[in-house]
């Protein structure tokens, strides 16, 4: 992304999806970086990891590389906000245990609904439409399985690879595991730390081809489970936090 004033460029970092926003540096410019802090204070997947790790080609007031001032909004908005953006990575995201009910309802309805949809098809015989509501239903039980867990998401295309390498995920459950043992207090992170491994192994058999449909919706039937427990766990937690 390149933000540039009247008359030369205050800023670039270089993204995977490069963009150019050309406007005075003036109030505009002031809304857009409020903007993009705004959506690192959301958590937001896609900002926060685009300028994590974009690589900052320049800084427009930078000398010869000295750093003579701290950071800031206006005088160094690339170098503010990529160090902003890794504070909020370091943070963490929320886990399920803090949304409210109606949003775990929906959540396991939405998933439940997509599921039926997808049996509805193949029962029906649609083995083109039973294999499309399969990869959409796929799609959103890890779209749900990230945001539940609190880790932080991934492109569609890395995701069997993230959930291979599971680095991300197993540093979110350490760096959880140590402040459990600092407050004493029990986890949702610490207690589904296995589930990258069991969403990776099912999400492979869902994808294959080569099986009957009905193997498929088997596996992605025990790939909702699995990610729908913890919003069960997580209102066990609650009500006997209340008790």
């Amino acid at each position: 992304m390149m933000i540039s004033g009247a008359h030369e460029p205050v800023a670039c970092i270089c993204c995977a999806q490069p963009k150019t926003v050309v406007v005075p540096f003036d109030g505009a410019v002031r809304s857009i970086l409020l903007s993009l802090r705004e959506e690192f204070g959301q958590r937001e997947d896609a900002a926060v990891n685009a300028w994590r790790l974009g690589h900052m080609l320049f800084e427009a007031d930078a000398a010869a590389g000295v750093l003579a001032d701290a950071a800031s909004l206006t005088a160094r908005p690339t170098l503010y906000l990529k160090g902003l953006a890794q504070r909020v990575y370091e943070a963490g995201k929320p886990d399920c245990t803090t949304w409210d009910q109606f949003r775990k309802d929906m959540t396991r309805y939405d998933l439940m609904d997509l599921q039926q949809n997808a049996w509805d098809a193949i029962e029906a015989g649609d083995a083109a439409s039973g294999s499309i509501m399969l990869t959409r239903c796929l799609s959103s039980t890890l779209d749900v399985l990230y945001e539940s867990r609190g880790w932080w998401g991934v492109k569609p295309k890395r995701r069997l690879q993230d959930l291979k390498e599971n680095a991300l995920l197993m540093n979110l459950s350490s760096m959880t595991e140590r402040k459990d043992a600092e407050s004493n207090s029990s986890s949702l992170t610490t207690t589904t730390r296995n589930d990258a491994t069991q969403a990776l192994q099912l999400s492979r058999r869902i994808a294959r081809n080569d099986l009957e449909l009905e193997q498929r919706f088997k596996s992605l039937k025990s790939l909702v489970a699995v990610v729908v427990a913890p919003l069960v766990y997580a209102l066990a937690i609650l009500q006997n936090h209340k008790r």
